[in-house]
Formats: C-alpha cells, structure tokens, sequence
C-alpha cells in the first residue's frame, strides 16, 4: 500500500477532532458512596443514635451532635463534587469534607474541602487531588438534633 503524501495532514487532523472530543480519554468519572449507617457520633458515651433501614438517626434531646464518616478514596483522584444525604426534623443540619494530615496531633491540621447544608452539593472543592500517603479524609454532619438523620453520601471523582 502506498500512502499519499498529500493525505497526510487531512490524516493528523481527523486524529486532532477525534483527541479533543475525549475518545481514548484515561481519566473515568467514579462515585464513591456509603450508607448513613456508616456515620458514627463523636461523643459515643452521650450522644444516642439509632439505625433505622441504614440511616443513622438521632435518638437523644441532649442538645446539638455530630456524626463521623471514613472517606478512602483512590490515591491521585480529584474529587468533583460531594453530597451528604438526609432529613431534618427543624433547623440546619450542615455537612463538611475534611482532610487531615497524617502524623499530626489531632486537630492541628485539618482542612475543610466542601461544606453545605444536608441534600445539598458542593462542587466548589479545596485541595481536591487525593494524596493518600499524607491525608486521611473524613466527612462530618453537624448539629444533628432529636429525630434529624443522615441517610448516606456520594463524592463525585475521576482517576
């Protein structure tokens, strides 16, 4: 077969159309999700909560509670978008996404990479490359109060 010179930038730009339309693209978009059951209440010895059908729902009038999530995500990925899930009784329950860094004494060095109010997301995330030998990564629903629950979580990310 004897290939035309003359077809040859018709060639590289047909291949230039088809790269920047995304064929062949390596990154994939994923979601990483758990159930509300998985959130577990900072204060264990006070803080009462039910699960109910996989939420985590607050049992107790003793006043404002938080509830914790594990987040593992892979290493490199870059967080788009988060949304914590539930339903609340009155007020505000808030959500926030959190990195902290490893080897450090609690609380030193955390930093907050979305925040919202629960069944709302926010694409509007700080620090979003995951960096797994540095940062471990939490989700936290606050103000939780008699009867409000988390019914779950979703983080939007692509590899």
């Amino acid at each position: 077969m004897v290939l035309d010179i003359k077809s040859i930038p018709n060639l590289l730009f047909e291949r230039s159309k088809i790269d920047n339309v995304g064929i062949g693209s390596k990154s994939n978009s994923e979601i990483w999700n758990c159930a509300g059951i998985n959130f577990i209440p900072l204060n264990t010895d006070t803080d009462t909560f039910r699960a109910e059908s996989g939420a985590r729902i607050a049992d107790a009038g003793l006043g404002e509670m938080f509830l914790f999530a594990n987040v593992t995500l892979p290493d490199r990925a870059v967080i788009s978008e988060v949304k914590v899930f539930g339903e609340v009784q009155s007020g505000t329950v808030d959500w926030h996404l959190f990195r902290i860094l490893l080897g450090n004494i609690v609380g030193e060095e955390q930093t907050e990479m979305a925040a919202a109010a629960l069944n709302t997301s926010d694409k509007t995330i700080s620090n979003n490359l995951v960096d797994n030998e540095n940062y471990s990564y939490y989700l936290r629903a606050d103000k939780l109060e008699d009867g409000d629950a988390i019914v779950g979580a979703w983080i939007k990310y692509t590899v």
